[in-house]
């Protein structure tokens, strides 16, 4: 199998991936901790969202209220505005990388991270997020 195209943009490995709100869009993120939104219907061309200063390893759109949520190698939360690219948001709330970030509907999401633990956020109306709860996960009761 030949690949069809070859982008180019992060300097180094990329973690993440997630679906842009227009079609023949894509986001992106990895070790250089820029985020990037890549158009693949036109020559490829990328241009960065915003850039964390430490590895991404999840990305999640939440298009109705136009959010990007980061989740990065030290266990922080980043909710970005997409429309300006401007950081609303950033959460400590765990120690280790957030390793999946996956949407509970319109106005939640969840964070699992390396430190076994989960939390769950509420997204209000102007965007703002708050911590809903937070679940020890890695107990070994399964």
């Amino acid at each position: 199998m030949e690949p069809l195209q070859r982008l180019e943009g992060h300097r180094g490995p990329v973690y993440a991936l997630a679906p842009a709100a227009t079609e023949g869009h894509f986001i992106s993120a990895g070790s250089d901790g820029v985020v990037a939104l890549w158009d693949i219907d036109g020559a490829g061309d990328a241009r960065a969202i915003t850039r964390v200063d430490e590895a991404v390893f999840s990305l999640l759109l939440l298009p109705e209220p136009g959010l990007l949520v980061v989740g990065t190698e030290g266990g922080r939360i980043h909710v970005v505005d997409l429309k300006d690219g401007r950081e609303r948001h950033c959460f400590v709330v765990h120690r280790l990388g957030i390793f999946d970030l996956v949407a509970l509907g319109p106005s939640r999401f969840a964070a699992a991270a390396g430190d076994g633990t989960l939390s769950i956020w509420d997204v209000v109306s102007d965007g703002r997020c708050t911590l809903w709860r937070q679940l020890p996960l890695g107990e070994g009761k399964l």
